[in-house]
């Protein structure tokens, strides 16, 4: 293996790095936002869920996306 080379399949090489990126910029605000965020989703109905992130995410993909995973 060469320097550089990861052993993820070259596709995913670059979400890794986005992914690593991202979680290395959590600043503790962040963190309070997201938790507040998730623990209003879980006091909704599951059917209800969606929507409300949806809603609470609508100004914010990437805060959307983190509370997907």
């Amino acid at each position: 293996m060469e320097h550089g080379q990861g052993l993820a399949p070259q596709g995913n090489q670059e979400a890794v790095r986005i992914s690593s990126r991202a979680e290395s910029l959590m600043t503790p605000e962040r963190w309070q936002q997201m938790k507040q965020i998730f623990q209003s989703a879980l006091e909704r109905d599951a059917a209800e869920r969606s929507a409300f992130l949806n809603q609470a995410c609508v100004d914010n993909a990437a805060l959307r996306s983190e509370l997907n995973r």
